[in-house]
């Protein structure tokens, strides 16, 4: 979860992980989360606060 620019190779750093997800893309990987956990017995989902936090 870094973040989705677009020009993910033509942006600076600042640019690529400058991004707030949605409550709505956050709830649609939930759901995708939901379905894979069923599977695995251990599961981790990480989020890297890299520029401001974001």
């Amino acid at each position: 979860m870094h973040g989705r620019n677009p020009n993910w190779f033509g942006a600076s750093r600042e640019q690529r992980y400058d991004y707030l997800y949605l409550p709505r893309e956050l709830e649609q990987m939930r759901l995708a989360i939901d379905q894979m956990v069923q599977h695995a017995r251990l599961m981790f989902v990480m989020a890297n606060n890299c520029y401001r936090g974001w």
